[in-house]
């Protein structure tokens, strides 16, 4: 051969190995590429996590459409069982599934139990073919690579393991990493998510329970336990406001008193079981004809006090006698009689510039005092002087 012919064969040789350099270099960015494209669309999934059985199949569909694989399973730490979602690319059979997913189980099992380093390099070389691997002589095991999920070289919480359709080059390693560690991050916030909508609604429903407790209590701080009206402190605390609006605007306020006659006596005929029963109609019949701007209590054993804010004594009279009407005409059937309550009423107006509160629930009490001494069963006003 002459030396030119030699020459050529050189340079057509050089010229090949040249071509098939550049197409490594390019296919290798184009592979680089493609990870680094199906890493960002991983981590735009990763960003609106929503459970682990929803998001990570379609991340594992994900890394199986960049990288040539036969399987994918993830495993995760969910209570005493792991939880394992498994992907097969289509053509396997169910063999090669149970074959990666004994894999899985054993190495996952010597990943836990042996403490390997959380390093992703040397956890990645330790656990390719822990001791007394039963994978087939057929399956070599470094096309199978499971790498922890770990958060700040914590505990482990599950793995990823892949197999390839052959080995899996060390960019594929580089890429499979990187997608297992957004994946720790995103489960890891995840969970902590979980765990802190969970304290939160502990949280509320505790607050919750603590308002009603609240509620609760000062509802019974302010009601009459046997009637359910308001007791006599708290009748006081809003007829000393209902008293500075009429004082302050020169508004009409009467006052109206009642009490049961002769409840002693139904008390000692009867029993105070039926003197109870009768407490409360009358605490019912007087509550069902009065406005909602009307404000009535329990003020003492058989005695009750109304506020009537806006009227006048007259205007209290007609109201009065329909309780008192009301009343007299309900009748309690017992074992051996039939049973019916009156009430005597005292009704005062206060007086411009000259009563207190007190003072108008005197005059009231006077006004019930002539009432019981006009026979009973009847309403007395105490009118103020003109």
């Amino acid at each position: 051969m002459s030396g030119r012919t030699q020459k050529n064969t050189r340079e057509t040789v050089n010229a090949r190995a040249d071509i098939a350099w550049r197409d490594y270099r390019i296919a290798k960015l184009e592979r680089s590429q493609r990870h680094l494209q199906r890493l960002y669309d991983i981590s735009k999934l990763l960003t609106r996590f929503q459970t682990f059985e929803r998001t990570v199949p379609e991340v594992v569909v994900l890394v199986a459409d960049t990288l040539p694989l036969r399987s994918a399973i993830f495993i995760l730490e969910t209570g005493d069982v792991p939880q394992m979602m498994t992907w097969q690319a289509a053509g396997e059979n169910a063999r090669r599934r149970q074959v990666a997913k004994a894999h899985a189980q054993e190495v996952y099992g010597y990943l836990v139990h042996s403490h390997v380093d959380l390093e992703r390099e040397e956890a990645t070389l330790e656990i390719q073919q822990p001791p007394g691997s039963e994978a087939e002589q057929s399956e070599p095991a470094k096309n199978f690579v499971m790498l922890p999920l770990a958060v700040a070289h914590g505990s482990i919480f599950g793995a990823l393991q892949v197999e390839g359709r052959g080995a899996l080059e060390e960019s594929d390693l580089f890429f499979i990493d990187a997608v297992v560690n957004q994946l720790a991050i995103a489960l890891d916030r995840y969970a902590t998510d979980r765990s802190l909508r969970a304290s939160e609604a502990r949280l509320e429903v505790a607050n919750r329970e603590l308002r009603e407790a609240l509620a609760r209590e000062q509802l019974m701080a302010r009601t009459d336990v046997l009637t359910g009206l308001h007791n006599r402190r708290y009748f006081f605390e809003v007829a000393a406001q209902e008293w500075a609006v009429a004082q302050r605007y020169r508004l009409p306020l009467a006052l109206m008193l009642f009490d049961i006659d002769r409840f002693k006596e139904i008390n000692d005929t009867v029993g105070h079981q039926m003197g109870d029963e009768i407490l409360k109609r009358v605490a019912l019949a007087a509550a069902e004809r009065l406005r909602v701007a009307d404000v009535l209590a329990r003020y003492g054993g058989e005695e009750f006090i109304i506020l009537l804010p806006g009227s006048t004594a007259q205007q209290a009279a007609v109201a009065a006698e329909c309780i008192r009407e009301a009343i007299a005409a309900d009748r309690i059937e017992t074992r051996t009689a039939s049973l019916a309550a009156t009430i005597s009423v005292g009704l005062a107006e206060a007086r411009p510039d000259q009563d207190t509160l007190d003072q108008l629930i005197q005059r009231a009490d006077r006004a019930l005092y002539r009432a019981k001494a006009k026979g009973r069963n009847c309403t007395e006003v105490d009118l103020p002087l003109s």
